[in-house]
């Protein structure tokens, strides 16, 4: 019995696999000193736990438990299917009857020699994708122009995907995700054989007492960039890195590249519960070596807020800058009005006013 392009075998294989070595594969390390003898702590990730037999895991913090497969889709926030493909590609080795068997290190088997990492090809024209960006992401032209004329932006030949690419220090290409620029049909996925810790970024072009935004997606990112160009700020000179599901390699990887750059590491992951307990989770692991704070955007994420804002524009027939103000003024004084339901004293006693929640308010920097 086949399961989508595995058989049965393969699939129990994928399914079963050992939660350590998954774990380890997703970049975690284990904290063995607040470990115990049935369960090995995951380093800042807010209590997650996998038991030392690898049979699952569970989480502290939300109550989350399971299994292989469900820990790849906790982490990089993808589907079922792409779940099982990172297990088999991280995990498993294909013999040559062509069932996959788990890796056992106790045994001499050789390791299947890592995908070789390709861009796809690039199309002569981006129109597509600048039309996706602009249209329907509401991103600017300048920072679509910048992420082009950068080479960390462009349209493939075959599908006319976003190819969002991220290099080493030497310029080399290392990763790549692409999506798709069909509305309808929503599609994400990493080239074979990317570097996850070399994933997209802005750079900036401050040296020294730079400040690094983090968020969870290329597209985030540029549209954080085209709220700050909205209100007049140089949104070049600080740097955007989208972690690409990837969490912590990417940002080690990143400062163990660019030592003494950054002042300030400023966490804008998704305002939702997993973008929280991320955001909690950076600030736990860099808060010792780095100012760390948080911006949090008002809808789930940095570009819900840019479409919103264009939206509000379009319905009034104003100008970008006005229709930012009116939609921050709106969204805090909604947040006011949740915490005085709530009848929270610290809440109150902590209130500020419309401009101070606008995280792009003219008097507040970013």
């Amino acid at each position: 019995m086949k399961r989508g392009k595995y058989s049965e075998e393969e699939w129990k294989a994928i399914t079963n696999a050992d939660c350590t070595e998954v774990a380890r594969a997703l970049g975690f390390e284990f904290d063995e000193k607040r470990s115990d003898r049935n369960a090995l702590r995951v380093k800042d990730q807010g209590g997650l736990f996998v038991w030392r037999n690898g049979s699952g895991w569970y989480c502290h913090s939300t109550g989350e438990k399971g299994h292989a497969v469900d820990l790849v889709r906790r982490t990089i926030g993808c589907e079922y299917r792409e779940a099982l493909d990172f297990i088999a590609d991280n995990l498993l080795i294909q013999t040559t009857d062509y069932h996959y068997k788990e890796r056992n290190r106790s045994t001499a088997a050789p390791k299947e020699p890592p995908k070789e990492f390709v861009l796809p090809e690039k199309a002569e024209k981006n129109n597509r994708v600048a039309a996706y960006l602009r249209h329907e992401r509401g991103i600017s032209y300048k920072v679509i122009n910048y992420a082009m004329e950068s080479k960390i932006l462009y349209q493939d030949k075959e599908y006319g995907n976003c190819c969002f690419v991220g290099y080493d220090n030497s310029g080399v290409p290392k990763y790549c995700t692409k999506r798709g620029t069909n509305s309808f049909q929503q599609f994400r996925g990493e080239v074979a054989g990317s570097d996850k810790s070399y994933s997209f970024k802005m750079m900036g072009s401050s040296s020294q007492g730079a400040k690094l935004y983090i968020f969870e997606a290329p597209i985030d990112a540029m549209s954080h960039a085209t709220l700050n160009e909205i209100v007049g700020r140089d949104w070049r000179k600080d740097t955007r890195l989208a972690m690409g599901g990837c969490c912590y390699q990417t940002i080690d990887r990143h400062l163990k590249d660019f030592p003494g750059r950054y002042s300030e590491i400023v966490i804008c992951t998704d305002n939702d519960e997993k973008g929280i307990l991320m955001a909690k989770n950076i600030e736990e692991k860099y808060g010792g070596e780095y100012k760390v704070t948080r911006r949090s955007s008002f809808a789930k994420d940095w570009n819900e807020d840019l479409k919103n804002i264009n939206g509000v524009a379009k319905a009034n027939n104003i100008p970008l800058k006005s229709a930012l103000n009116a939609y921050c003024n709106k969204c805090a004084e909604q947040q006011k009005q949740e915490e005085l339901m709530k009848n929270s004293e610290q809440n109150l006693s902590e209130g500020q006013s419309d401009d101070e929640n606008c995280e792009f308010s003219d008097e507040i920097e970013p």
